[in-house]
């Protein structure tokens, strides 16, 4: 009984010590974007195409990715057409591995209000670490 006991508690030490060994990946590091298209201060006019490309990297596993196009609320920002109503745009998808880049076109729509849009490409990893690049561009006639 004694031996047997003894060999549980060796049996028990040598889990625990083998558990507190075992390496545990914890992702704390937000991933990171290039955003090539398009570039702040370009010029886009309604009813044309607008293209947005991106790479992402993550150290460990890519979760999502969004873009957001809305109306940039700085004072500064005075519309030739106030009356019509802002672009609101957005899309969100997933994607997977360390690597990953896009290239989505967007139809800009024909009746919105003029004058300068934030452009936010974010990125999530699995682990929920986010990134986000701001550009500001223009929908003109």
């Amino acid at each position: 009984m004694r031996t047997t006991l003894l060999k549980l508690i060796l049996l028990l030490f040598l889990a625990s010590g083998i558990q507190s060994c075992k390496k545990t990946d914890t992702d704390t590091q937000a991933p990171s974007i290039v955003v090539l298209l398009p570039n702040t201060g370009d010029h886009f006019i309604p009813g044309s195409n607008l293209t947005v490309v991106a790479t992402f990297h993550d150290y460990i596993e890519l979760g999502t990715f969004r873009i957001v196009i809305r109306w940039n609320t700085d004072a500064q920002n005075v519309s030739p057409n106030p009356a019509v109503a802002p672009w609101d745009y957005l899309l969100e998808e997933p994607i997977s591995g360390n690597n990953n880049s896009i290239n989505k076109i967007i139809d800009v729509p024909e009746n919105i209000r003029m004058g300068d849009y934030d452009l936010i490409v974010t990125c999530f990893d699995k682990a929920g670490n986010v990134v986000s690049k701001t550009d500001t561009i223009s929908i003109t006639n």
